[in-house]
């Protein structure tokens, strides 16, 4: 009677590899696309309030319309690195062999639907990189208000923070396309490479 144990638990881990790497793929989209869209309704809420209201956009200038933007925003910018952390978790399971794989059986990630995903992953992530930039950009402008009718000091401890957590999302994806520029196509894990490793 043969023994199937390491079989057995070689075929679990890959099925939780999936759906974990599902899971995070999920979560990460869920993440990002509630920060855009916390972007594209504190915009509309601005000019909403610009028509209703004596609050002008052509009367401000750029750094008070940057402040504004922050302020109204509430949360959303502060979940770019939970996104991009995210992202990188499914980069590490395109990439890393199940627990156990190495030195027992062939490893068959590049045939595997998580590995023809790397694409969308990595655009997934440049994209929470270019929403990261924007919001930079606008931090960046936020630290100079000095509008009469604004909190100056809170105002700027605003935009330092959102400064601060686009940096660290930035930071991410830089990491990220190293790495994916360095390993690149998902390599396939054989009892050969588990030896020379070992």
């Amino acid at each position: 009677m043969t023994d199937r144990g390491p079989s057995v638990d070689f075929e679990a881990l890959l099925k939780a590899r999936g759906w974990s790497f599902r899971v995070l793929l999920l979560a990460a989209v869920g993440v990002l696309a509630g920060v855009i869209y916390n972007a594209w309704v504190t915009v509309s809420f601005m000019r909403q309030d610009a028509v209703t209201s004596t609050y002008a956009l052509e009367r401000v200038g750029p750094s008070q319309l940057a402040a504004d933007f922050l302020l109204y925003g509430g949360n959303g910018p502060y979940l770019l690195p939970l996104a991009m952390l995210l992202v990188c978790g499914c980069f590490v399971l395109i990439h890393r062999p199940p627990l156990g794989a190495a030195g027992t059986l062939l490893w068959k990630t590049p045939t595997s639907r998580s590995a023809e995903l790397q694409g969308e992953v990595v655009g997934l992530a440049v994209l929470a990189g270019v929403v990261a930039l924007g919001y930079a950009g606008v931090a960046l402008l936020g630290l100079f208000v000095s509008h009469p009718l604004t909190s100056v000091e809170m105002a700027q401890g605003v935009s330092a923070t959102i400064l601060a957590s686009s940096a660290a999302t930035l930071s991410l994806l830089g990491v990220l396309l190293t790495y994916w520029w360095i390993l690149g196509v998902p390599r396939r894990v054989t009892l050969e490479d588990s030896a020379g490793f070992h």
